[in-house]
């Protein structure tokens, strides 16, 4: 494990810094529903697809194309957890993928977010998998960012694929394998969290008075072939994440 250290090039406005020292008692692989940016997980903008094909029986409403992993805390409250993800830099001022008829050509660059969260939240998430007893005794935040930025995981840039610029799963992925190479959690915590990865997954749909409404209900639909984890790739010059996820 590297040295901890005080200051990070994330972005940390919606972190509590308070909860740096605080141990970590769980990790979660958490799933956010419905639109949220311009991430990898919807097949159909992940590769071109015909009209006819367009047809067939797949759900009308958004897919889940987010992912992060919430490290759960010894906090006073016992409700708090610390979410760290990867997202596009200004994303929210990104032109819409979506509302235009043009293939991306050019890569996005990263930016790792920390946000400090606390349960019952009010994100529109799910949780896919929860890791309790294989963690090492003593890990803190501040030790889980210090790997981050000491194996040049925020160096890292999203990948125009077709319709949308891919590579959020991936960098989840490695971060999994980062902390499983450095034993901050036991063997088989990164291939537990790639299976996860590699199902589709959206918001279900239920009849109400004869008509199909969305539901408050979410899950996977193993029945839709989800696009496959597109890499991202490192910015030029800097340590690459690759060597994480090999």
């Amino acid at each position: 494990m590297p040295a901890a250290k005080d200051t990070f090039p994330f972005d940390l406005t919606k972190f509590d810094p308070s909860h740096l020292d605080l141990l970590v008692t769980d990790i979660n692989l958490l799933v956010y529903l419905d639109h949220q940016g311009y991430c990898d997980e919807r097949s159909d903008l992940a590769r071109p697809r015909s009209n006819r094909s367009r047809l067939c029986a797949e759900p009308k409403l958004a897919a889940a194309n987010h992912y992060a992993l919430w490290f759960g805390v010894d906090s006073e409250d016992g409700e708090t957890s610390i979410a760290i993800d990867i997202t596009q830099a200004d994303y929210e001022s990104l032109p819409n993928p979506h509302k235009s008829d043009a293939t991306l050509r050019e890569g996005s660059i990263a930016r790792v977010r920390v946000a400090s969260k606390t349960f019952p939240i009010k994100d529109d998430v799910g949780i896919l998998m929860r890791e309790i007893y294989n963690i090492q005794p003593g890990t803190t935040i501040r030790m889980v960012l210090s790997l981050i930025e000491w194996s040049g995981l925020q160096f890292y840039q999203f990948s125009p694929n077709f319709k949308q610029h891919a590579g959020c799963r991936y960098w989840i992925l490695c971060l999994s394998r980062l902390l499983e190479l450095n034993y901050v959690v036991g063997a088989g915590f990164a291939e537990d969290v790639e299976s996860f990865l590699l199902v589709h997954y959206h918001r279900l749909t239920e009849k109400v008075k004869g008509k199909l409404k969305k539901s408050l209900k979410w899950g996977p639909a193993f029945e839709i072939d989800c696009a496959p984890i597109s890499a991202g790739k490192s910015v030029e010059g800097s340590p690459t994440p690759s060597s994480e996820c090999s």
